[in-house]
């Protein structure tokens, strides 16, 4: 099976995905930046906070490839574009949604998206379904077209 060169690198590819998009502007306390910025552990890890930790940048930089997949009928994460680094804008959050480029994590590239983006790193993919339901097919032509 094509997907076993994938399987013996897996804890690299599975710390990349755990840190992956749903978390980082789902939290509902995103809009309400005093206290997110504050009291968040996700605006720590995407360096938002008045500390940047370099580390975090650094560690970033470390991976090769990162798979960006949106379900198009998610109802589950909000905004859905946040699974591929979209996310409410600060001028209107309930009607506007940034899309990754024009996100602040992005333009000052704080924790090194734009990197990984300047660098050919994203690849985006979407699939018709709620959250995390692609098919088994779909996620394993993934796996081959990105990691084999």
């Amino acid at each position: 099976m094509a997907l076993s060169p994938f399987l013996n690198d897996a804890p690299d590819y599975i710390l990349c995905a755990a840190r992956a998009s749903e978390a980082q502007n789902a939290h509902p306390d995103r809009l309400n930046n005093t206290d997110y910025l504050k009291n968040s552990q996700l605006a720590q890890w995407n360096n938002e906070g008045d500390t940047i930790n370099q580390q975090y940048k650094d560690n970033w930089a470390k991976t090769q490839k990162f798979v960006w997949v949106m379900g198009t009928e998610d109802t589950v994460v909000w905004p859905r574009e946040g699974e591929q680094w979209g996310a409410p804008s600060e001028s209107d959050p309930f009607h506007k949604i940034d899309a990754m480029e024009d996100t602040r994590w992005y333009k000052e590239d704080l924790f090194g998206l734009k990197t990984a983006s300047e660098a050919g790193k994203n690849a985006f993919e979407s699939f018709k379904g709620q959250h995390i339901r692609m098919t088994e097919e779909e996620l394993f032509a993934w796996l081959d077209k990105y990691f084999v």
